[in-house]
């Protein structure tokens, strides 16, 4: 199954989650591990199925991106290494590889591969409080932009795969430090804007970006780029933040100006249309 099929049935949950919080998660779970807000629920969920493995780097992801939004807490870090067992652990850790061939930042890569940044609050903190991280951040996902939205990225290269799947992590973790401490960054807008031809979690980096644009700009955001973005993103997004009606109805008038433009199917944008009508109606 394709990564957009995937994707549109998970927003298919998210949406119904948004209208039902009563709603149950089913299928697909290890995709859910990156979305739900519950991330200790989600693992306990999966902890005793095949899906924990599955998970692995999305957990650690998780876990950055909480300590970088609230600061390091070492009882969701004994939690999660509770769960996932040493074997899962040191599997992590282990295959994390500097990829020089792209110029992947390899300061970065070796950061997110050391155990002390999770388990010690003073080595995490000296990580995330170091002068230099928001340039390095930047050269890293500079990188991935070159190599994996506008580079020669082959989706049936096994090797090309094995790489983004090592260093995913790290980008996950630059682009999550970005959207905290420098949401202006062009950076942000170049992921967002730009769909890559997937071949791992690209579309997870691209839905943050365009949250974290969307929380900086309003939704002037997705009204004055509305040509150019997925449909499924606009999904994404109402299903995340909680727009004043005034800005529903705004949004309403860009996407029904914009369907006679054949980006997507005008299925597509007609469900969004149904969408934004019942949150006003809300």
């Amino acid at each position: 199954m394709c990564g957009y099929c995937i994707e549109g049935m998970m927003l298919e949950y998210l949406v119904e989650a948004k209208r039902n919080t009563k709603a149950e998660i089913t299928w697909l779970l290890p995709n859910y591990v990156q979305e739900v807000d519950d991330l200790i629920g989600i693992i306990n969920k999966i902890k005793s199925s095949v899906y924990l493995e599955e998970s692995l780097d999305t957990i650690f992801c998780r876990l950055q991106d909480h300590f970088i939004t609230h600061g390091h807490n070492a009882l969701l870090y004994n939690f999660v290494k509770s769960v996932l067992g040493p074997t899962l652990i040191n599997k992590f850790f282990s295959k994390r590889d500097s990829c020089y061939e792209h110029n992947f930042s390899e300061e970065l890569l070796n950061i997110i591969a050391d155990p002390n940044i999770y388990e010690n609050e003073t080595c995490w903190n000296e990580f995330i409080q170091n002068v230099d991280l928001t340039d390095t951040s930047e050269k890293c996902l500079k990188s991935y932009i070159n190599w994996g939205i506008f580079g020669n990225n082959n989706d049936d290269d096994k090797e090309n795969w094995e790489t983004f799947d090592s260093i995913f992590p790290s980008l996950f973790s630059a682009l999550s430090f970005l959207s905290k401490n420098k949401r202006d960054s062009n950076i942000i807008k170049k992921i967002a804007l730009n769909t890559p031809n997937p071949i791992g979690n690209e579309l997870w980096l691209q839905r943050m970006a365009f949250i974290s644009c969307v929380k900086k700009y309003g939704i002037e955001f997705i009204i004055e780029n509305i040509s150019k973005i997925r449909t499924a993103l606009i999904s994404y997004t109402l299903s995340k933040i909680n727009f004043k009606v005034v800005e529903l109805k705004e949004l309403r008038k860009a996407v029904s100006d914009i369907t006679g433009i054949h980006i997507v199917s005008s299925s597509e944008y007609e469900d969004v249309l149904l969408l934004i009508n019942d949150l006003i109606l809300e």
